[in-house]
């Protein structure tokens, strides 16, 4: 089994080239619970999305039907995009409101893996339009959304109830979201599942294989200016935590947060703001404006932290200018510690490109780059297209920031940042640090919605002709054995109305005869 799941290219763990290359923890899991009812929980960083990808892999079979449950569509254009690149033979389909009920019933019939809306599938399971006997197995992602859905949980008990020796799998990687035995047997429960398998950062397994990676850990050397308007914006952090606090009855009972440990909930929304927003309607005004200052406060707190002090101007001049901001906030903006973090800023925007402070971590970033370009690798040690780099950023403006200052050099990502600011000199001389040919940037939007639309389309034409041979080679079968349907409409006494009447009638007659008697 492990050989047929590995790939041909180890390379590629990413599916682009033949099958994926498979972790030895990875594999370990498909062969334990290949057929058995699980309720996989992993860290995030693990890669859920390998996991759930292997099992739709191995899932890809015309003789078989696999129904796959709580996909967006981000979802399933991501998975049969990966699919279509590992060359799996079966290809993977669609079903949802535009496909007729003749058309889904061909398509079911032709097995593999099908991507299904709950509500298709529950109407479908109640009309007996779904061979309960044909599918082999239901996947569900994100399975931890169904602490707070129905229709799922309904789908999977009638589907126990028609077939029992089929398998159902969930996946999620929201730890927190099942964080006490109640919620975790809840979610077991709905899945009618008898195995969870909970895969931490500090499973043994997982330590074996990740810590084979050789870790170098860079520290960049703040500037005070820089170091101060960080420290600000936790000392407000504090300040509104500690308001919170006091406003609110949960917090009495509940003592987790300490002042040791709110510089961490700096980053992180606290228990104590997720129990205030899950009761919204009944918050005060002032635990509103707390809990909007804390969301914004965080804001700032990544902006000055990942982006430049531009862009964290620009940010802070415009909330200064919000009317509504100031009528909604608690009045932070008005303190003094903000005061000198406004004056700090201004400092480090400076008033031309020439003044302007760059965030240190470029720096860092462009000495990297060069050393890695003056070392010395093997060739047994790379691929065939050669030693590659990848640079994570915590999202989409920091990746298009890096690129600027990879592709065309730190003094060309300056001037572009600063002409939002103020009036800059001509544009300066471009100096890659990297040969911009051999640079690419992948974002979460990477895949526009045209490329997912016409992905789709794609899919809904296999599946159109798919229909059709299916329907054909029933209706061969059914004139080489005779249909057990005549094709004519189905009468309505077969939906219970005339029998009912009938029913009501006999009754009132033998109570008729009874008094008679």
């Amino acid at each position: 089994m492990e050989d047929e799941i590995k790939t041909e290219n180890p390379d590629d763990s990413f599916g682009n080239e033949g099958q994926i290359d498979l972790l030895d923890y990875e594999s370990t899991l498909l062969l334990d619970t290949v057929s058995d009812d699980t309720l996989f929980i992993t860290a995030r960083g693990l890669g859920m999305e390998r996991l759930f990808l292997n099992h739709l892999i191995m899932y890809s079979d015309q003789k078989l039907l696999y129904l796959v449950l709580n996909t967006n569509t981000h979802d399933e254009a991501y998975f049969i995009n990966k699919l279509k690149d590992t060359g799996i033979t079966c290809s993977p389909k669609i079903i949802t409101a535009d496909v007729n009920v003749k058309d889904r019933q061909a398509l079911y019939l032709s097995g593999g893996i099908q991507f299904i809306t709950s509500r298709i599938l529950l109407v479908d399971f109640l009309t007996k339009n779904v061979p309960a006997m044909n599918v082999a197995g239901i996947l569900v992602y994100r399975a931890h959304q169904l602490l707070n859905s129905f229709q799922e949980t309904f789908i999977l008990r009638l589907y126990r109830e028609q077939k029992r020796g089929g398998f159902v799998k969930g996946f999620t990687e929201t730890s927190s979201a099942l964080s006490s035995i109640g919620q975790l047997q809840r979610i077991v429960d709905r899945l009618y599942v008898k195995k969870v398998v909970i895969l931490p950062r500090f499973h043994e397994q997982v330590r074996q294989e990740l810590d084979q990676a050789t870790v170098v850990e860079w520290n960049v050397a703040l500037p005070s200016s820089l170091r101060r308007v960080q420290n600000a914006l936790h000392d407000l952090i504090k300040v509104c935590m500690r308001e919170l606090k006091q406003s609110s009855y949960i917090s009495k009972v509940n003592q987790d947060e300490s002042e040791s440990t709110i510089g961490v909930y700096a980053y992180v929304v606290t228990s104590l703001e997720r129990q205030l927003l899950e009761k919204r309607s009944f918050l005060t005004e002032k635990q509103s404006r707390i809990l909007a200052d804390l969301e914004l406060l965080r804001e700032l707190l990544r902006h000055a932290e990942d982006l430049d002090m531009a862009t964290l101007s620009k940010r802070l001049n415009d909330i200064r200018a919000s009317k509504e901001f100031l009528e909604k906030s608690n009045g932070w903006i008005l303190s003094s510690i903000a005061n000198r973090m406004f004056t700090d800023v201004g400092t480090m925007c400076g008033t031309d490109a020439k003044t302007f402070m760059a965030p240190p971590k470029w720096d860092v970033l462009i000495d990297i780059l060069k050393e890695i370009k003056n070392m010395q690798i093997s060739s047994d040690r790379v691929g065939e297209e050669g030693p590659s780099v990848v640079v994570f950023a915590s999202d989409d403006i920091v990746c298009r920031q890096l690129m600027d200052v990879v592709k065309h050099g730190k003094k060309f990502a300056e001037w572009v940042v600063c002409k939002e600011l103020f009036i800059t000199d001509r544009e300066p001389p471009k100096d890659p640090v990297w040969d911009p040919n051999s640079t690419s940037m992948y974002l979460r939007t990477s895949m526009n919605r045209e490329d997912r639309e016409h992905l789709k389309d794609d899919v809904r034409k296999n599946q159109i002709v798919t229909a059709r041979a299916e329907r054909k080679k029933r209706k061969v079968a059914e004139d080489m054995i005779g249909s057990t349907s005549s094709g004519k409409q189905t009468n309505i006494v077969q939906f219970g109305i005339l029998q009912y009447k009938k029913k009501r009638t006999e009754v009132r007659a033998s109570f008729g005869s009874k008094f008679i008697h």
